[in-house]
């Protein structure tokens, strides 16, 4: 059955769910408009827009009933549509054993203190983002400072991106924390 027809049917109330079989490439889908997903044809989109959702991350977060409401579609449609709007945006979910493959990739670095590095559970990880806070002059700063040198002498292709909000980076202190290597030095000062 084409698409056309099946959207009619749909449209029409006169299809029946398990005959619904609709498929796009996944180029297609990655510049998919509301039109492209499964079972919209103009009137939906039109429904659809009317109701607010005006692009594919908008269905790719709405609930079936939502769609069923804005539309009149059925239960399979919509969930087919949403389903498809997410596959669109990649917005797909990771099994725990992939999960557990990228989490044996972290790499903990050490602050210098091991009491500090046990209450972290062996130090920071890699490839997260870190925000510490407390009062003036608790520490947070060279805890930065720290970070940003130690993450690049546990990995030496490693980059430490540090976003100061207050103007309190000191390259003095990554020379401090630094000095016992000279090309960390220089890499520390660069990056």
């Amino acid at each position: 059955m084409s698409r056309q027809k099946i959207i009619e049917a749909e449209e029409e109330g006169i299809m029946e769910e398990e005959k619904v079989e609709i498929s796009a490439s996944e180029e297609t889908m990655k510049k998919a408009g509301l039109e492209d997903l499964p079972g919209v044809g103009a009137a939906t989109a039109q429904k659809l827009k009317e109701a607010g959702f005006a692009d594919t991350m908008a269905i790719a977060v709405a609930s079936p009933g939502e769609i069923i409401e804005a539309t009149g579609i059925t239960e399979a449609i919509a969930r087919k549509m949403i389903n498809a709007a997410r596959d669109s945006l990649e917005m797909g979910f990771e099994s725990g054993d992939a999960l557990l493959k990228r989490r044996e990739r972290v790499i903990k670095f050490t602050t210098g203190s091991k009491a500090f590095d046990d209450l972290l559970g062996g130090g920071f990880e890699t490839s997260s983002i870190v925000e510490c806070f407390g009062e003036f002059g608790s520490g947070k700063t060279q805890i930065a400072h720290l970070l940003a040198v130690n993450c690049q002498k546990t990995d030496p292709t490693a980059v430490a991106v540090y976003i100061d909000t207050e103007n309190t980076f000191r390259p003095e202190r990554i020379i401090q924390f630094a000095k016992e290597q000279t090309w960390i030095l220089t890499r520390c000062l660069r990056t």
